[in-house]
C-alpha cells in the first residue's frame, strides 16, 4: 500500500501554518538557524571586564573589528551561539557573546524556550580542540621550542 500527499495544497489553504512549516523545512534541511531582525537583542557583552584597548597596545577600532567578524560569522546562521573570550598581554580585550546556547539550533521547534549564550556559557569543543593543539604547536615552531619535522619521541 502506498499514500502520496501533496502538500502545496495544504500548505495554500492553511496560510497561517504555512510561515511556520516553511522555517522549520528551511531549518531541517540547511541546518540552519533563525537570525534575529537586530543582533544587538542577542548579544551579551561583559564590557566591564575589558580593558582599554589602548592600553594593551590595540585600538579600539581594531578590537570592534575583530567583534564584527564574530557577528559576521553569526548571521551566517550555522551557529546558534558563539561565545569569545580574549585577551592580550594577559588583558581581556573581548567578553562577549552572541546568539543562544539553547532554542534555536536546528532541530530545535518555535516554541521552545531560547536560552541566551553568556560569556561565561560553557561550550564544550569536542573536535575543535585539534585546532587549538595545531595553533599552539605552530607558535612552539614559530619559537623555535620545537621542530616540526622532529619524531615524538624527541
Amino acid at each position: 500500500m502506498s499514500v502520496s500527499l501533496d502538500a502545496s495544497k495544504w500548505l495554500k489553504t492553511n496560510h497561517n501554518n504555512g510561515g511556520f512549516l516553511r522555517q522549520g523545512l528551511r531549518r531541517n534541511v540547511s541546518h540552519l538557524v533563525d537570525l534575529p531582525s537586530s543582533l544587538s537583542s542577542v548579544s551579551t557583552l561583559d564590557c566591564s571586564h575589558e580593558a582599554d584597548a589602548e592600553s594593551v597596545g590595540m585600538t579600539k577600532q581594531g578590537v570592534e573589528e575583530i567583534w564584527k567578524s564574530v557577528e559576521g560569522i553569526y548571521k551566517t546562521a550555522t551557529h546558534p551561539g558563539i561565545s569569545i573570550h580574549m585577551r592580550r598581554r594577559g588583558e581581556v580585550i573581548l567578553d562577549r557573546a552572541i546568539g543562544h546556547s539553547q532554542g534555536n539550533g536546528p532541530q530545535s521547534c518555535p516554541t521552545d524556550q531560547k536560552v541566551l549564550m553568556r560569556p561565561a556559557t560553557p561550550v564544550c569543543y569536542f573536535s575543535a580542540s585539534k585546532a587549538v593543539t595545531a595553533f599552539l604547536m605552530h607558535l612552539l615552531s614559530e619559537d623555535k621550542l620545537i621542530h616540526l619535522h622532529d619524531p615524538i619521541s624527541f
